[in-house]
């Protein structure tokens, strides 16, 4: 399991612009063929609203992002979830946790 993180829309935009979709795409089609399940964290509560309301300063217009997004995730098999910075670490932490857990204790 790997974690992807990232603080902002406008991080996720960056990843899919021209410049970088390429190393990113190469990322995420290696992890999908080792089996590899991603979980894809964004620093955003309210990520759903400022993505279709243009809430953020990137210059890509909100359907095209959307778009490039969720084709991204059906591509690579994972979803982007939304969740608020002060308790990011948290869920990192516990979704380790428990993953850890699983595999030691939980066969």
């Amino acid at each position: 399991m790997v974690i992807e993180r990232k603080a902002s829309i406008d991080e996720v935009a960056g990843n899919l612009s021209k410049n970088d979709r390429a190393r990113f795409e190469e990322e995420f089609a290696q992890l999908k063929s080792k089996g590899i399940k991603v979980l894809f964290y964004l620093e955003d509560e309210n990520y759903d609203k400022n993505l279709r309301t243009h809430n953020y300063r990137s210059q890509y217009k909100p359907k095209s992002l959307y778009g490039s997004i969720k084709d991204f995730e059906a591509t690579y098999g994972f979803t982007i979830r939304p969740v608020a910075k002060d308790v990011i670490g948290s869920e990192i932490y516990h979704t380790f946790y428990y993953y850890i857990r699983k595999k030691l204790i939980g066969k």
